[in-house]
């Protein structure tokens, strides 16, 4: 197992450098990112840092868990958190199998939890509530 923790990749400024993000994350995908902190409409919701074992992760709605949560997946999303942290176990699945295990996730607005690996099915769906105006509140466009 390696890493440690990893960032909310949505909350990155996304913008077209040579070293910086558009480097991975093409341009179809700047609706997807919160771009200013003005932007995050439900921080309590909305997940920040997490354990992971890999820097900086962008969860999506057609990730899949790793079926080894010990090692995880650098080449997923989901598989860079979707880990047996708490406890600690080498567990492995196969699909529609419950996940077993937790990890601790902080959010936007600085509480942290631990996040049970079968809520983590549901991170995407967050992230979409997270993006919805609050009413009263302006939101905010990404600056392109």
């Amino acid at each position: 197992m390696t890493g440690s923790y990893s960032i909310n990749g949505w909350l990155y400024y996304w913008e077209v450098k040579n070293d910086g993000i558009s480097t991975w994350i093409g341009a179809s995908e700047l609706p997807k990112f919160f771009q200013k902190d003005i932007n995050i409409a439900h921080t309590a919701l909305t997940p920040f840092f997490m354990d992971a074992i890999w820097p900086d992760t962008w969860p999506g709605a057609a990730d899949m868990p790793p079926t080894d949560l010990y090692l995880g997946n650098v080449n997923s999303s989901l598989g860079r958190i979707c880990l047996a942290r708490h406890p600690l176990r080498n567990a492995r699945v196969s699909t529609n199998q419950k996940l077993p295990s937790a990890i601790c996730m902080s959010y936007a607005d600085g509480h942290a939890g631990r996040m049970p690996l079968q809520n983590l099915k549901n991170l995407s769906g967050m992230l979409v509530i997270s993006r919805l105006p609050i009413p009263g509140k302006p939101h905010l466009e990404p600056v392109r």
